[in-house]
């Protein structure tokens, strides 16, 4: 998990340097919708850095998990036919 949590922070890091201000992904959209609300002084604003890390923690895992399930009953399918 620290891994995960890591690999999400460099990311985070790296659309930060690279930011040009066109959107091409979740991060790079998240990272603007931020900036609005800091912008704005939105109190009750939900995009901060540590729900944009653990958003992309959840989605990384949970495609994860997906993959290697689908995988392990593609595996098993071939071998039973």
């Amino acid at each position: 998990f620290k891994q995960i949590f890591s690999f999400a922070k460099q990311l985070v890091e790296q659309h930060n340097d690279d930011n040009d201000g066109e959107d091409k992904d979740y991060i790079d959209a998240f990272l603007k919708q931020a900036k609005n609300d800091q912008l704005s002084r939105k109190e009750n604003s939900t995009f901060d850095m540590d729900q944009l890390i653990s958003s992309i923690t959840n989605l990384f895992i949970g495609g994860t998990e997906t993959t290697s399930t689908t995988l392990r009953w593609a595996l098993v399918y071939m071998i039973e036919n």
